[in-house]
């Protein structure tokens, strides 16, 4: 709701595509450039209260954008700003929630709550923009904002509720430039982190780019308008969903290699034949497909991820995998570029390539990407 409600105030205030990617720009920058910095910070703070102080700066964040715009003194200059602040918000949230995450459950249920997790974003990703949409035609982007804010106060006082298990963190007498260096020493020296953290890398450059490239496929090559293309967007959001249920109902039935190395080549392999499909009904199908897989990919990588790092460095490590999701708007401006070129199916064709291949380096090249089962244990 938030990224619907900041894009449609921004061009409201200046009809500039300019300020819209800008605003868009201040929202990633903090992740692009801060995530070593918020991952040694979770790992030094105790991540309870820090989620929960993180809420309340948002929520006063939500309601002071909100309060501007019904008094009618908002300029572009205080949007900006909101969008970097809530970026900065997100840039701490990533991997102290990740770094909780395994002291709220026994290690044995991590698997199943990794997936719930996952399930937490998708369930909002087919509505949470509609609903912004009408509350902005119904009350206003004022109001709205008052909403958002609302919702962020849920979460912090959610949080500070949360019962999570104390675990001793080592390491804190250290600086923060050599914890941070630590953090990339652990990524670096373990092949099973640094080859599924390249993957997901790959995955969100060239793969997740579809989602940039949507727009065009709809418009230019099956040839249908908004409501079209709204529904392509909701059928990848539902097959997202779905791939969160699938990993939910299988996190523990030993076959975490097969569902992540799988899920990857069965994506790419989506993508490509999405590219090129002429029928729309055939490519919303397909669009559930790819949003399923994927997600089934992901939630097994991050699953892998949390089972794997030591608690004093899972804040770090989880950041720097946190850091690939900024990668998709890069990603879209590269497959932009190509597309622009040589046209969207081919920019799409290509990234599809890009993971199937890069997946079946890793799984030839590192041993313990195929053998994810032996490398990591539920006890």
């Amino acid at each position: 709701m938030e990224f619907v409600a900041v894009a449609w105030l921004i061009l409201d205030l200046t009809q500039s595509p300019f300020m819209l990617g800008l605003t868009s720009l201040a929202q990633a920058l903090p992740t692009l450039v801060g995530f070593l910095v918020a991952g040694a910070a979770a790992d030094r703070m105790d991540r309870r209260r820090l989620l929960t102080f993180l809420f309340g700066f948002g929520a006063v964040v939500y309601f002071g954008l909100g309060v501007l715009v019904l008094t009618n003194t908002v300029q572009p200059w205080a949007v900006v700003l909101g969008a970097f602040l809530l970026g900065v918000m997100r840039l701490l949230d990533q991997p102290a929630r990740h770094g909780m995450l395994p002291h709220t459950v026994p290690r044995k249920d991590l698997p199943n709550a990794v997936a719930m997790a996952s399930m937490a974003f998708q369930i909002p990703r087919p509505i949470a923009p509609a609903l912004a949409g009408v509350l902005i035609a119904i009350v206003g982007i004022g109001p709205t904002f008052c909403v958002i804010g609302s919702g962020a106060l849920l979460a912090m006082i959610l949080y500070s509720m949360l019962r999570v298990d104390a675990a001793p963190r080592a390491g804190e007498s250290h600086g923060w430039r050599e914890d941070m260096l630590d953090g990339l020493r652990f990524v670096w020296r373990d092949q099973l982190i640094y080859g599924l953290i390249g993957m997901t890398f790959v995955n969100s450059l060239f793969g997740m780019s579809y989602v940039v490239l949507l727009p065009v496929l709809a418009r230019e090559e099956l040839h249908v308008g908004a409501e079209g293309y709204g529904l392509m967007q909701t059928a990848a959001g539902v097959g997202g969903l779905a791939g969160a249920l699938v990993a939910a109902r299988f996190a523990r039935s030993g076959h975490r290699g097969r569902q992540a190395i799988g899920g990857a080549i069965v994506f790419g392999a989506l993508l490509i034949t999405l590219s090129y499909c002429p029928w729309y009904a055939v490519a919303c199908v397909l669009l559930f497909c790819v949003g399923m897989a994927n997600q089934l990919y992901m939630t097994t990588t991050t699953t892998v991820l949390q089972l794997s790092i030591p608690n004093e460095l899972r804040g770090r490590v989880m950041s720097i995998w946190g850091l690939t999701f900024s990668l998709i708007p890069t990603g879209g401006a590269i497959s932009g570029t190509v597309a622009e070129h040589f046209g969207a199916p081919v920019a799409m064709a290509l990234g599809g390539i890009a993971v199937i291949v890069t997946t079946v380096a890793a799984a030839a090249m590192l041993p313990r990407i195929r053998q994810l089962d032996k490398a990591v244990s539920l006890h």
